[in-house]
């Protein structure tokens, strides 16, 4: 199918506006990624297909995930994507900006696939502007800025790809396409998300028998569709027999062993994707604070009412074909963005599903400018309006200034340890206790961003806290210190909460042990001179102070304290018992 002229300018357009994130560097995930192929972290390592492998239940891995004292004794975060891990692992080898490069190479292809796409399912001038609205979502941010993030553009390529090849066998007559069906296989291969081309392939026939004054069967459906159906009953038992899946976390609801938690957070999830993709309004914001994640649902809700109004307007007044493809359209809608719904709300999630809304959207804007032009109605008038303020100017904004905020991010994170500061309190090998953090994504990756920085420096940093405030640090006895966040909680950020089991809730009174692991230790998770972490007050159902007891007199341990503010790792003196010392706070590079 060829591409019109504007979905080309469209498209590169959308590969200039990503040309900053090649000076982003590594982040959060990737540093685990680099770690862990240099053999930095523990002594498991994983082989080049098993990096999206995280945490396991039975061991500690040496991810940022099990190391929390809060973390649930049965967090487990192990996905299939060896397709992906491959592409990673041969960025590691390269280094970062090699491994920005080979994404901007994936975010092309899924460009252009989609464009193909695109074109072939709607009119010239929809998808024209189908394709421009898709190639400037804000959403894509993460398939290319983030290395680690690439699966979603891997998912992308793959499921068009199967798509693409459906579409061209059934348009030269086939009543299958044995070549989409095992290029739908590497899609599966390539990451979870990819169950959401059923939904498109579903969708592509439903227009396709549209387009020739056919009606839809489920016979037709099993006929055609019938291999597909075969590889994903196939995947599932695969996928759960192999020990694949999540477990043990706030963040991600798994709905093969857990199908209660995720059937109740499903419907907010669905509103901040709806939200995301038809405003363009990041629904990634959730991560910022817990007020962030309500508004970005209220937002959501809104926005789905809104949508519903306005596509069953459109719905009455279209003829039959667009009606057919609308309907289609909401389909593949909902059916692609279904899969992501178990991880935490996001652009990366949408990649699939952001496709069926830009073309409803395309619809929308083309049938209200056609309208507007013959009637001057305000209602056409504030469609064009609130479309093209949103897509055609907030998102492309918001596409350039992403890869600078989280260059700046980055930076910020790799400065804590290169300015670290740790003499005179802290001896060479000794462990670095972080009592303090600038943001929570610091904190969680604390460890790995020091290993792989710092290699010749094999110490390790256990983190405390990663609460954004003051604290209040107290020394109780020789061997217990008390540590408190000051007008705020504990585990109030939500990606402090990605390890918390709801199942095992933090209570007051429980001894939870300060988890170890030592690079280079006999066996992953060995301890010696063990602490345990008591929370010995709450408030609002959190922990609001938390007392840490260690074996011996913590002078004779082989541990010093330190505070992650101001801009770098700065070690600071154990206080004498009974002595008071108050962390002042300073916000790191995300503002927190």
């Amino acid at each position: 199918m060829k591409l019109t002229r504007g979905q080309w300018i469209a498209l590169a357009i959308s590969l200039v506006m990503a040309l900053p994130a090649l000076s982003v560097g590594f982040y959060a995930d990737d540093w685990i990624h680099e770690a862990r192929q240099r053999g930095l972290v523990a002594r498991y390592a994983p082989t080049w297909t098993q990096l999206f492998e995280f945490a396991r239940a039975t061991e500690i891995t040496g991810t940022p995930g099990p190391q929390e004292w809060w973390a649930g004794p049965e967090v487990q975060v192990r996905f299939f994507r060896p397709l992906t891990s491959i592409t990673v692992a041969i960025d590691h080898q390269l280094g970062a900006f090699a491994g920005h490069v080979h994404g901007l190479l994936w975010f092309s292809a899924l460009l252009l696939l989609a464009a193909v796409f695109l074109r072939r399912i709607l009119p010239e001038r929809e998808a024209t502007i189908a394709t421009f609205i898709y190639a400037m979502g804000q959403h894509h941010a993460a398939t290319y800025t983030w290395i680690s993030g690439r699966t979603s553009a891997l998912v992308g390529v793959f499921s068009l790809l199967a798509l693409n090849a459906h579409a061209r066998d059934r348009d030269r007559g086939s009543a299958r396409s044995w070549f989409g069906a095992a290029l739908y296989v590497g899609a599966l291969c390539a990451g979870e998300g990819s169950l959401g081309a059923l939904a498109w392939l579903v969708a592509f026939e439903w227009i396709f028998a549209g387009e020739r004054r056919e009606s839809l069967t489920l016979r037709a459906l099993v006929r055609t569709l019938g291999a597909y159906a075969a590889i994903t009953l196939a995947y599932f038992p695969f996928y759960v027999l192999a020990g694949y899946g999540t477990r043990g976390s706030s963040a991600y609801r798994n709905p093969i062993t857990d199908p209660i938690a995720f059937v109740k957070t499903a419907p907010e999830r669905v509103a901040m994707l709806v939200g995301d993709a038809f405003t363009g309004a990041p629904s990634d914001f959730h991560t910022i604070a817990e007020g962030a994640y309500k508004g970005s649902v209220a937002l959501g809700v809104i926005v789905t009412v809104a949508f519903v109004v306005l596509f069953a307007r459109a719905r009455s007044r279209v003829d039959a074909m667009d009606r057919t493809r609308l309907d289609a359209l909401a389909l593949g809608f909902f059916g692609a963005m279904a899969p992501g719904l178990g991880a935490p709300p996001g652009g990366r999630v949408i990649v699939l599903a952001a496709m069926a809304s830009s073309s409803m959207l395309a619809m929308l804007f083309v049938r209200a400018r056609d309208h507007w032009k013959t009637e001057r109605s305000w209602r056409a008038r504030s469609v064009l309006f609130v479309i093209g303020l949103f897509h055609f100017a907030l998102a492309p904004l918001l596409r350039l200034v992403q890869p600078v905020a989280l260059r700046a991010v980055v930076r910020s994170h790799e400065q804590l340890v290169e300015r670290s500061q740790l003499a005179p309190h802290c001896r060479a090998g000794d462990e670095v206790l972080l009592v303090s953090a600038p943001d929570p994504i610091a904190g969680l990756y604390a460890n790995v961003t020091w290993a792989v920085l710092r290699p010749n420096d094999r110490r390790l940093l256990r983190v405390l806290t990663a609460a954004p405030a003051d604290h209040e640090l107290a020394r109780v006895d020789e061997r217990t210190i008390e540590l408190a966040p000051i007008a705020t909680v504990f585990l109030e950020h939500p990606l402090e909460r990605l390890v918390l089991d709801p199942r095992f809730p933090v209570v007051m009174g429980r001894d939870y042990p300060l988890r170890r692991i030592r690079p280079g230790a006999p066996l992953p998770g060995e301890a010696t001179d063990q602490a345990m972490v008591r929370v010995v007050a709450m408030d609002r159902g959190r922990p609001s102070r938390i007392r840490v007891q260690f074996e011996r007199a913590i002078e004779r341990l082989p541990v010093c304290f330190a505070t992650g503010f101001a801009g770098a790792v700065r070690a600071i003196p154990v206080p004498a018992v009974g002595e008071r010392v108050r962390l002042r706070y300073a916000p790191g590079a995300m503002g927190l």
